[in-house]
């Protein structure tokens, strides 16, 4: 109708209504495009707080994930050590079931869990951008440069590990029992030769190595725990700024 309108009133020559005509349709695209743009950026804004939410959330069990293998790699090496000092001291009257018993206790490892999966899907969907926030994004771009270094060095720990403890087998005794819930063969350490190792430097040397794998551990989940606060912080930081 305002098309018709606005015809009319040229072939009239009625500049007046003409100019009003016009000024009418461009406001009414103006308004038009301004309301698409505010419901884009309102829905920007909605995806990239709900965005926020879940990394927090992932970010926070990862964190206790990684704080709990943190302390076992801890006590694994006070267990170690407990045992190489016995074991060293040959007036110590440590038994071979005692000496298997810290040794099993001690035999705990599990990788790390280093990208949460909310990152994992945004940085492959390339929504980073989304967050609007450009501390934020930086923190995480470093985190994931620390989550690939710290997976490296955990997997070469990890495959040293392997060949360490089949090294030592020969030096202990393994009993086996089924595990009522997951209906599969559990085994533990029964017990450990304590007489070879005092005579073996190589046994020793085992127990050592197995020591210093889970020393490195503890600082490689230490680092992790590290850089998984400076995100938090980030995050906390971004979802205060308005």
């Amino acid at each position: 109708m305002i098309l018709q309108r606005l015809a009319t009133s040229i072939r009239k020559q009625d500049w007046f209504t003409v100019v009003i005509e016009t000024l009418i349709v461009v406001l009414g695209v103006f308004i038009g495009l301004q309301v698409n743009n505010w419901n884009e950026a309102r829905r920007d804004r909605d995806q990239a707080t709900a965005l926020l939410e879940r990394l927090e959330r992932d970010f926070q069990e990862m964190r206790a994930l990684a704080a709990g293998q943190n302390r076992r790699f801890y006590e694994n090496t006070v267990k170690l050590d407990e045992l190489l000092t016995r074991i060293e001291d040959e007036q110590d009257p440590v038994s071979d079931a005692e000496a298997g018993q810290l040794l099993n206790d001690a035999m705990f490892f599990a990788l790390p869990q280093t990208t949460p999966i909310s990152f994992q899907e945004m940085l492959s969907a390339g929504r980073l951008a989304l967050l609007g926030d450009t501390d934020l994004s930086v923190e995480l771009r470093e985190y994931a440069e620390t989550a690939r270094t710290i997976e490296g060095g955990s997997n070469l720990i990890a495959a040293d590990y392997v060949v360490i403890v089949r090294e030592l087998t020969p030096y202990f005794t393994i009993v086996r029992a089924p595990d009522e819930i997951s209906l599969q063969l559990v085994s533990d350490i029964d017990s450990l030769n304590v007489a070879e190792l005092r005579e073996a430097p190589k046994g020793r040397a085992l127990i050592t190595q197995l020591y210093v794998s889970h020393a490195n551990m503890q600082t490689l989940t230490a680092g992790q725990i590290a850089s998984i606060d400076e995100v938090l912080e980030a995050i906390g930081a971004s979802g205060e700024t308005p």
